[in-house]
């Protein structure tokens, strides 16, 4: 089975979901609390640091299947 590797940024997010990148950031502290997202501090080329979105596809595939189960919308 191949590793999975997280994607970062609200803009993949917001694409894989098929909605719009606000939409996401409207979500964020329901992603963060069901641990669906998190946050890790990037290093650029230049030592310049910043903080980053990450998530995994697989885990955010899991929330949204609970999500359903439950009967919430996302």
């Amino acid at each position: 089975m191949p590793e999975e590797c997280a994607l970062f940024g609200w803009n993949a997010l917001a694409h894989m979901l098929g909605i719009s990148k606000r939409s996401c950031m409207r979500r964020k502290k329901e992603l963060q609390d069901a641990g669906a997202i998190f946050y890790m501090i990037r290093i650029n080329a230049m030592g310049r640091k910043y903080k980053g979105m990450f998530f995994f596809p697989s885990i955010i595939k899991a929330y949204l299947i609970n999500q359903s189960i439950q009967g919430k919308m996302f």
